[in-house]
């Protein structure tokens, strides 16, 4: 047992257990095993909330979040919520929204992160009442998307008879591209990182494009191009000895835009960090983007005719 001798709370034992139950039954997620062909809930703890949350995926495939005066606050903001009966943190659902938006940052632990985000979107969506599903689960078929856009995600599924084809079973809508490029190249502002700003998606008659993958553990990565699939590419990381696994020195295609029937396709190449980093790159804020040029790097461009 873990015991918290910073909080205190007085409250009668049958509405503690009441609010501590609720907090576990909304953030509960069902897994569903296919060989087995059985169902079970998981119950993600408040450790693992904020480590899958925060934390970096390690070379051993540890995620830990290691910044421990913020993970203590971090840990007494949940307890709070929990024994209040308060919704969910809304720094703790972006900061889950931004991880499953960059699937580039791990290597190991992906389906992990994918069961984490489904339950923190599910306790989002109970608490916040959006009426609208962000992980879709019928059958090992998954969907992510902003919430002011699933609707229109899944219009553009349907269109598209995306599931129904079985090329993908996990889709993804991503917005967030900005912070993407940012926190992944470790580039400074926008016109630094215009290169490397990725389209979720687009379509434009029996054109389409979108990001995916698939697998047992949706560990293969594809851009779906009018029914065909693409690989997204391998990460090539600077040498792990010496830098943080997150650190890369060539990166994912990405499509950054459509033009004259033709995808423009962008790759981040030559990764290098200026000192002092390339010294002590652990100097780099493993959180958010840097605000500041820390590297140089070169991108390669290539057009794909539709």
């Amino acid at each position: 047992m873990t015991f918290y001798p910073f909080l205190c709370f007085e409250l009668p034992k049958s509405e503690f257990y009441e609010r501590v139950s609720r907090w576990y039954d909304t953030i509960s997620w069902i897994k569903y095993n296919y060989k087995e062909k059985k169902k079970w809930k998981k119950y993600p703890g408040i450790y693992k909330i904020i480590d899958y949350t925060y934390g970096i995926e390690k070379k051993d495939g540890k995620i830990e979040f290691d910044q421990k005066g913020y993970k203590r606050d971090l840990m007494e903001s949940l307890i709070t919520t929990m024994i209040d009966g308060k919704k969910i943190p809304l720094n703790i659902v972006k900061k889950m929204y931004f991880n499953v938006s960059n699937r580039q940052k791990y290597d190991q632990k992906w389906n992990l992160i994918v069961d984490m985000a489904c339950s923190i979107f599910k306790k989002y969506n109970i608490d916040y009442k959006t009426q609208q599903k962000v992980c879709a689960l019928p059958e090992g078929w998954f969907v992510y998307a902003p919430w002011d856009e699933y609707s229109s995600f899944m219009d553009f599924l349907e269109k598209y008879a995306i599931k129904e084809k079985g090329l993908l079973s996990l889709v993804v809508d991503d917005k967030d591209v900005d912070k993407e490029a940012q926190f992944f190249y470790r580039c400074e502002e926008p016109t630094l990182c215009e290169q490397l700003r990725r389209t979720s998606r687009w379509a434009s008659g029996d054109h389409y494009f979108l990001y995916g993958s698939r697998g047992s553990d949706n560990d293969q990565e594809y851009i779906l191009i009018d029914d065909k699939l693409f690989s997204w590419g391998d990460i090539k990381r600077l040498a792990e000895e010496e830098y943080p696994s997150w650190l890369v020195e060539e990166g994912i295609r990405n499509v950054v835009k459509f033009k004259w029937n033709k995808l423009i396709v962008n790759k981040y190449t030559e990764g290098e960090l200026y000192e002092p980093y390339r010294s002590d790159p652990w100097l780099l804020d493993p959180i958010g983007p840097p605000w500041k040029v820390v590297g140089k790097f070169k991108i390669k461009t290539c057009e794909i005719n539709l």
